[in-house]
């Protein structure tokens, strides 16, 4: 209800430029895996890529005591003002800007959501960048990630993986042919990895509904 009252797509619909249009239809999916931070006090939440801070707005009303901190390539459309909104510049395609932008913020997260540019290498790079800044026991959270496949732009790199099956393999293994991240990076990410879950919303592929939005514990 609160996805679909903000306009967020995150919901089983929303409206689009005066169209109701079928949402990502994620909320069962946030309510399974946020629902026990629902009530802790002082949440803090890194939204990566916030467009109009729809979805902010939301989980300002879902979590009794949160603050969200909105990192977007155009923080000045965010249409939601609260003193627990602080809104900061990012660009995800920018490895410098992600690491001065981490290095910026001074205090860890409960909760992370990379929602931002939905590309192969940035989702890679920013996970590199902001797992450190998840606290123990806290979830970090990777949306649209088959998008590339509707839009072929989002993997300009040419890559033959994504974000999926560099964390399968990471996970399993502790290393990956990824070129992004150094040997001690990504055993880094494998450390850190208490429980990882990828999860289907309304994602459709060739007649195939194909896991698009993942799920990490640390740990």
């Amino acid at each position: 209800d609160l996805f679909i009252h903000f306009n967020t797509d995150k919901g089983s619909k929303v409206n689009w430029a005066g169209k109701i249009l079928k949402g990502h239809n994620y909320s069962d999916l946030y309510e399974k895996y946020f629902s026990r931070f629902k009530n802790k006090k002082d949440l803090k939440i890194l939204e990566i890529g916030s467009a109009f801070g729809s979805s902010a707005a939301s989980f300002l009303n879902y979590f009794d005591s949160a603050t969200v901190c909105c990192l977007d390539k155009n923080p000045f459309q965010i249409k939601y003002f609260s003193k627990k909104i602080r809104k900061i510049y990012v660009d995800t395609q920018s490895e410098k800007v992600l690491n001065d932008v981490s290095k910026y913020i001074k205090y860890n997260f409960d909760i992370i959501i990379d929602d931002a540019s939905h590309n192969k290498r940035d989702q890679i790079i920013t996970l590199n960048k902001f797992l450190p800044k998840l606290k123990i026991n806290g979830i970090y959270v990777v949306e649209d990630t088959c998008e590339y496949l509707r839009v072929p732009e989002l993997n300009d790199d040419n890559l033959n993986y994504g974000i999926n099956e560099f964390l399968k393999e990471i996970n399993e293994t502790g290393d990956h042919s990824s070129f992004y991240l150094d040997s001690s990076e990504k055993k880094y990410i494998q450390s850190c990895i208490k429980n990882i879950n990828f999860e289907k919303g309304n994602f459709i592929y060739n007649n195939e509904s194909l896991p698009e939005i993942i799920f990490i514990e640390k740990k």
